[in-house]
């Protein structure tokens, strides 16, 4: 496993899971089972602590609709509380 990707926003660390899909998805469950939710929540982690970094974490989530070519931006998509 691996995290698709991490930002720095505003001293803030970001993890992107960004999926794609060929119609559109409204549930974010289907997209993220709460097993995936925890695997990214963990590597998160250890991320910080491999990079030696003390920072707020925030969850995004990027739905790629290759139907139709649009991207979907969904901040705080894991709360970590949630999983």
């Amino acid at each position: 496993n691996e995290l698709d990707a991490v930002c720095l926003f505003n001293n803030l660390v970001v993890v992107v899971e960004i999926k794609s899909r060929r119609s559109k998805v409204e549930d974010i469950e289907q997209l993220l089972p709460p097993k995936k939710r925890l695997a990214i929540v963990r590597l998160a982690a250890k991320w910080l602590a491999e990079h030696k970094m003390q920072s707020e974490l925030r969850f995004d989530l990027l739905v790629v609709d290759t139907s139709d070519k649009k991207v979907t931006h969904i901040a705080d998509a894991i709360m970590v509380y949630d999983v």
